[in-house]
């Protein structure tokens, strides 16, 4: 995908055309575990482009007893992955899901497979994954972002909303990321008093 609101090779900013070994990211994780990191996060980018070298990496996490590892994806590859995911001992599986409407989804992410994402989120809900879907807020995508609510709300599916960012360059979009974040941020504070006529208090956990 392409999201309009991301920088040109995700957010970890490097092209995947000279990736390392991934013997070199094995090693790489074993020595930070010696050094007692103990959470981990696969991101991308999609991830799931390159899933040979993302079981490799949960291996290895595994074998060195790290279970506190979670995977980012954009869900459209997620359906054909779940069944060895699921012996993966992830903590949280994140799926970005940013609207239900096909159209706003083409928009945003350029492509046509919100059918795609939906069908692994689903998957991955019946193997039991633990599953977050993660919703970047945009002004004019704001009623979208209440469909999604309730959809997670009837399946049970944690939601987590995340501030828009301002980038110094975006992937695709004919605006400059400051106009770009001046047209489409919104605060998610201005979403509290609905959220607790919906809900009630907002209660604080860890």
């Amino acid at each position: 995908m392409q999201c309009e609101y991301c920088p040109p090779f995700g957010e970890n900013w490097e092209s995947t055309s000279a990736l390392p070994p991934v013997e070199d990211i094995c090693a790489l994780i074993a020595t930070c575990s010696e050094l007692g990191i103990a959470s981990y996060r696969i991101s991308g980018g999609e991830p799931l482009l390159y899933a040979d070298r993302v079981y490799s990496i949960l291996e290895v996490l595994r074998g060195i007893g790290r279970d506190d590892v979670i995977l980012n994806t954009n869900g459209a590859l997620l359906a054909a992955f779940v069944p060895r995911l699921r012996t993966s001992h992830l903590r949280k599986l994140k799926v970005s899901l940013d609207t239900l409407d096909e159209r706003h989804f083409a928009a945003i992410t350029g492509t046509s497979r919100l059918a795609d994402v939906l069908s692994g989120i689903d998957a991955a809900r019946h193997a039991d994954l633990p599953l977050e879907i993660n919703l970047v807020l945009l002004r004019s995508y704001l009623p979208d972002m209440w469909e999604v609510l309730e959809y997670c709300r009837e399946r049970d599916i944690a939601l987590k909303l995340l501030d828009l960012v301002e980038y110094d360059a975006l992937v695709r979009n004919a605006l400059s990321p400051a106009e770009y974040a001046a047209r489409e941020y919104y605060s998610p504070a201005r979403l509290v008093p609905e959220l607790k006529r919906r809900f009630g208090e907002a209660k604080v956990t860890r």
